[in-house]
């Protein structure tokens, strides 16, 4: 049976936009999912995505036949862990293969570029102020 797998997430909102790794964390409540299939889909399959065991809807298939995409809607903070499965006409579903994780957090941040010269910052709060430094030129 034909297999789906996820193999990109991308975060188009917030101060952090681009792809965001398995594993990793983004700002962005409302993601775009993007995968391949193994083979084109055949007659009357159709792909679906998946966070955990909660079906979020039926992706979109390019004219190959054999890449997806799909759009959440806006998804609450905390882990998720997505997958994609094809459906074929009779709604036999093939097996998820390794989900693709991602944390949404919307907590705003606590420090400021003010805050830099008071505090000992580590390598991902200079990667945060200087890309606060490069909006504001």
């Amino acid at each position: 049976m034909n297999s789906a797998v996820v193999l990109s997430i991308l975060d188009d909102v917030g101060l952090f936009k681009g792809v965001v790794p398995s594993g990793g964390v983004t700002d962005d409540s409302t993601l775009g999912l993007s995968g391949s299939l193994s083979m084109p889909l055949g007659s009357g399959e159709t792909v679906r995505v998946y966070d955990g065991t909660t079906l979020l809807g039926t992706a979109s298939v390019d004219s190959s036949g054999s890449a997806w995409t799909f759009t959440t809607a806006a998804l609450p903070a905390g882990s998720h862990s997505f997958t994609a499965r094809v459906a074929d006409a009779a709604g036999n579903l093939s097996p998820a293969v390794t989900a693709y994780t991602v944390t949404i957090d919307l907590t705003a941040p606590t420090k400021t570029a003010a805050d830099r010269k008071s505090t000992r910052l580590n390598s991902s709060h200079l990667v945060i102020s200087y890309a606060v430094f490069c909006l504001k030129k």
